[in-house]
């Protein structure tokens, strides 16, 4: 996610996370990745299935999408 040019060295872009999400690096991800894996692991021991959703769906979007189930 692009933002305004910076005014420093090169004059190059500032590249910001996306408000709600955060980066992951070397220890905390392996971390992550077996906590997500062992929670994968028991809801499919009991039936679960995958659903995709949308992570960073705009706002707008999910607003319509209520509206539209009520």
């Amino acid at each position: 996610m692009a933002k305004d040019k910076g005014e420093g060295k090169g004059g190059g872009y500032t590249l910001k996370v996306p408000k709600g999400t955060k980066d992951w690096d070397g220890k905390d991800m392996v971390i992550r990745e077996k906590i997500f894996s062992t929670i994968s692991e028991v809801f499919k021991r009991h039936g679960g299935v995958t659903i995709d959703t949308l992570v960073n769906d705009p706002e707008s979007t999910r607003l319509e999408h209520r509206a539209d189930q009520c």
